[in-house]
């Protein structure tokens, strides 16, 4: 099971992982001066450094999140493909109540966010940062996410324990 350590919220102006702040700089200009970018706006091939390390998440229902896509390069904490699955449905609840709060924390600010979290897994560091970016498809509010996690390497991490 997933054992929590800390987690916490990064303000996005320090967000130090290039491909994350590149994926964030590509949101802010699909927004295109409106508060959140259409779905139909979000153009795949320009998203080629990040396929396979992206999930496309619906907003079904407050607190209820489907995983239209689970990036084929980033299995879940146990190995699974999340696609076609909710929040929900992570074998570690404890896990998936963590990652449900930071999804619905970017629906109900209508903003990104990012996390840090780290845990122990199998007795093993599990460390990583979670940048949640809201989407419309029919522009009335927040009703999917494009989520890109980012491992970081044990130890080496420069948010660990700083708050």
């Amino acid at each position: 099971m997933f054992r929590l350590i800390e987690e916490y919220r990064i303000p996005l102006d320090d967000m130090n992982v290039p491909r994350l702040a590149r994926l964030l700089a590509y949101w802010t200009e699909k927004c295109d001066g409106n508060a959140l970018p259409r779905r139909v706006d979000i153009d795949p091939t320009d998203l080629r450094e990040h396929l396979g390390l992206v999930h496309l998440v619906d907003v079904v229902a407050p607190g209820t999140f489907r995983f239209r896509l689970y990036g084929s390069e980033w299995a879940s904490p146990y190995g699974r493909d999340m696609t076609g699955r909710t929040t929900a449905d992570y074998e570690d609840r404890e896990f998936g109540a963590l990652v449900t709060r930071h999804y619905q924390e970017c629906v109900d600010g209508g903003a990104p966010v990012c996390h840090y979290v780290c845990g122990e897994l199998e007795r093993r560091l599990y460390a990583f940062l979670r940048l949640v970016l809201p989407m419309t498809q029919n522009g009335q509010g927040v009703d999917m996410l494009l989520v890109s996690p980012h491992r970081c390497q044990e130890g080496a991490h420069p948010y660990a324990s700083r708050r």
